[in-house]
């Protein structure tokens, strides 16, 4: 995915991971991290492509979260949207923390700071705005990514395993996270099938990538048994709360 700015600046792309689950559902996502495509050439030709989608549909101003599909070996790249808005994960901070800038300050400052692309001719110069500064491709000084809690178990929660002290104590990435309502104990849950049944979200930020990708794999490992239920008192039918 892309979140742009236009016009035109990137904020990020994030590689988006599919497939949670073991069984039928497909369509959960795994997680998102920022890429950059000054040392990705699949990012980069993923950038270039997204910006002439842009330009075939005269998107000229604000915000747009886009989304492709890719071929196994990077050389297919697939329009699927092109969203007039910002992307609805919570990947402001690690924009901020990897970056140094994330696409709502961008926007604000394109439609509300003065640019040097309107000199006052009794003035020597005006101070450069944020949208003028940034890179048109962003370069990372972090690695970031947010991962998407799954649900893999079915019933009413008895207890709530890993997430807060136990993270925050054995990962070396691990800055944030965030339990969606309606999955406290007591909640009764069932499998995440889509974005909209997901559960929650973890940051992870590190100079590190190496040390990103092992706490990525340990908070996958630990999503299988972080809610412990009582499976005799599943409500069959019953479906979460949409967020």
């Amino acid at each position: 995915t892309t979140t742009n700015t236009r016009s035109t600046s990137c904020e990020d792309l994030s590689d988006r991971n599919t497939n949670h689950q073991e069984d039928d559902h497909p369509f959960t996502y795994l997680s998102g991290r920022i890429v950059d495509p000054s040392m990705d050439e699949d990012a980069g030709r993923i950038f270039e492509y997204v910006e002439s989608c842009l330009d075939a549909l005269e998107i000229r101003w604000g915000m747009t979260h886009s989304e492709v599909k890719t071929s196994s070996d990077g050389n297919k790249v697939r329009l699927m949207e092109i969203n007039v808005r910002q992307q609805n994960d919570n990947f402001g901070p690690i924009c901020n923390a990897c970056i140094g800038y994330n696409a709502m300050d961008m926007c604000l400052s394109a439609y509300l700071e003065q640019s040097n692309d309107h000199k006052d001719a009794e003035r020597e110069e005006l101070s450069s705005s944020l949208f003028d500064r940034v890179p048109k491709i962003p370069v990372l000084h972090r690695h970031g990514m947010i991962v998407n809690l799954a649900c893999f178990v079915e019933g009413r929660i008895l207890q709530v395993q890993h997430l807060g002290d136990e993270m925050e104590e054995q990962l070396e990435s691990y800055v944030a996270s965030e339990l969606f309502p309606g999955f406290e104990v007591g909640s009764i849950v069932r499998k995440t099938r889509d974005i909209r049944s997901d559960c929650g979200w973890v940051h992870l930020i590190h100079e590190d990538e190496d040390i990103l990708q092992k706490d990525y794999e340990q908070i996958c490992k630990w999503m299988k048994t972080m809610f412990v239920v009582s499976q005799q008192e599943t409500e069959k039918g019953k479906e979460i709360r949409a967020h």
